[in-house]
């Protein structure tokens, strides 16, 4: 991986994804070159001729000029992803409770399945 500045003085910026794989997760750190500067952000060149803006104050970013701020970023972004995760489980099984306690009603009037709420 380069520095932030290579030979040739390119700036990158940083940003880690993760990804499947038969064995299991994989983290890998992706490098984007800086096309321009802005005075309120930079110029992220993706490949392929995509390019993305990305404010430099912003406390969400897609990509971050240094690789312990990417990585920082990486990580709140899994801590967000889990905590929404963990929600959407709860829910799931608390509908899934409310079946198996066969606590569903339906009205003769309409199709709708109106299920208890249990916390």
């Amino acid at each position: 991986m380069p520095s932030q500045f290579d030979d040739n003085q390119h700036e990158y910026w940083y940003r880690y994804h993760d990804y499947a794989t038969t064995g299991g997760v994989r983290v890998a750190l992706q490098t984007f070159k800086v096309i321009r500067h802005t005075p309120k952000g930079v110029q992220l060149d993706l490949g392929l001729g995509e390019s993305r803006f990305v404010l430099q104050n912003a406390r969400k970013r897609f990509a971050c000029p240094k690789k312990d701020e990417a990585l920082d970023s990486f990580k709140a972004r899994k801590r967000r992803q889990k905590r929404l995760l963990e929600h959407q489980l709860r829910r799931v099984n608390l509908a899934l409770n409310a079946v198996e306690r066969d606590d569903c009603k339906a009205s003769d009037n309409t199709a709708a399945v109106f299920f208890r709420y249990y916390t």
